[in-house]
Formats: C-alpha cells, sequence, structure tokens
C-alpha cells in the first residue's frame, strides 16, 4: 500500500509541477503584456501632452490676435461716447433750466 501511496504521490507532485511551472509561464506573458501596455501608454501621454501644448499655444495666438482686432473698435467707441457725451454737455449747459411750472 505505501508503494501505490508512494506512486499517487509523484505523480500529484508531478502534475502540480507541470500547473505550477504553466502559471508561471502565463504570468511572465501577462507580465510582459503589461509592460508593453504601460510603455504604449507613456507614449501616448507624451503625444497627448505635446499637443496639448500645441493647442495651448494655438488659443493664446488666437486670443491675442481677437485682443488686438477688438482693441480699436472698443476705443473708438469709447473715444465716440465720450465725444457724444462733450457735446450733450456742450449743449444742455447753455439752456436755462426749463421749468416745469409754467404751462406752455
Amino acid at each position: 500500500m505505501s508503494l501505490i501511496l508512494q506512486i499517487v504521490l509523484a505523480v500529484a507532485i508531478a502534475i502540480l509541477t507541470v500547473f505550477l511551472v504553466l502559471v508561471l509561464i502565463q504570468a511572465r506573458r501577462t507580465a510582459a503584456s503589461v509592460q508593453r501596455l504601460a510603455d504604449s501608454a507613456t507614449q501616448d501621454l507624451h503625444q497627448i501632452a505635446t499637443d496639448l501644448h500645441e493647442v495651448r499655444a494655438q488659443v493664446d495666438s488666437v486670443t491675442q490676435l481677437a485682443k488686438g482686432t477688438l482693441e480699436l473698435p472698443s476705443l473708438l467707441a469709447k473715444l465716440v461716447a465720450g465725444i457724444v457725451h462733450g457735446v450733450s454737455g456742450y449743449f444742455g449747459a447753455g439752456r436755462p433750466p426749463e421749468d416745469s411750472s409754467r404751462p406752455s
């Protein structure tokens, strides 16, 4: 009986060893795949960061262009508003105040 037990234990250890080796091989493949994925993600993140930097620079350029384009009309609008206010003040200052108690 002990010989049969030894044979069964030897076969069980052999089968367990084979399964363990197969699991370790698969774990190695999985680790290699994870490493490739991490490398790819790193490259993608670098590319995304570069693209984002370029987009930000372009947005800054467009913002400066819009600011420069809208600056002159804004100044002209303020100038015209000042002139209109000044002219209306000039012509309004020469009139006597209207008396609301007099009938027209």
